[in-house]
């Protein structure tokens, strides 16, 4: 199973964000010696691992039934649901425990780090780096918006829309951050939101580029 990194475009059709991309050795979210190192999820084979009771992206579920026996007689008998979604668990403290969509307040501006991959949203989004993704292997990449541009497919050109200005995050609870008018030349916010299996950018725009409309 992968997670899902996008960025996506919801209300300007062809409209591509550019990021700046690259990785980091610096200071995480969550101190990985406290987090721990998780566990081989994956089978000498290549395969997933369904031995456990649970695992990053699935949960076994032991419950009872009521069914009828030969007699008619109601018997209980157990009853096993393996439940499957990508990030279902974060590996904390030496153990697989339910990943929680939230972001919260943080010194360098809010993270989400109850998750089986961390996020940690900068203060102002116009820095090098102020978007920082946290791995479940502890790699750490960290990218920010150079701008928003569009590009036809037929001909493969490009055409810059506007670049990117200062702008502070906002936390819109539980798992969203806003950055409020983003772009330089283009009256347009910034809305990340974090989920366990998915992280989304959307560009959301009011279609008024100043000096054109």
């Amino acid at each position: 199973m992968r997670l899902h990194f996008s960025q996506t475009h919801r209300l300007l059709a062809g409209a591509i964000l550019a990021l700046a991309l690259g990785t980091d050795a610096g200071i995480s979210v969550v101190k990985s010696a406290e987090r721990g190192a998780p566990p081989s999820y994956v089978t000498g084979q290549g395969e997933y691992d369904f031995s456990s009771p649970s695992g990053p992206h699935h949960r076994r579920v032991e419950t009872t039934v009521t069914v009828s026996d030969p007699n008619g007689i109601p018997v209980e008998k157990p009853s096993r649901v393996i439940q499957l979604a990508a990030g279902l668990h974060d590996f904390d403290a030496g153990q697989w425990k339910p990943s929680v969509e939230l972001i919260g307040p943080h010194p360098r501006g809010a993270a989400a780090e109850q998750g089986f991959y961390q996020v940690l949203f900068g203060k102002n989004l116009n820095r090098a780096g102020s978007i920082e993704l946290i791995l479940p292997d502890g790699q750490k990449q960290k990218n920010h918006p150079l701008g928003l541009y569009y590009y036809d497919r037929q001909t493969g050109a490009w055409v810059k829309i506007s670049g990117t200005q200062d702008s502070e995050g906002w936390i819109l609870p539980p798992h969203r951050v806003l950055y409020r008018n983003a772009f330089a030349d283009l009256r347009a916010d910034l809305l990340y939101t974090y989920e366990k299996g998915r992280f989304e950018a959307d560009v959301i725009p009011d279609l008024k580029i100043r000096g054109v409309f």
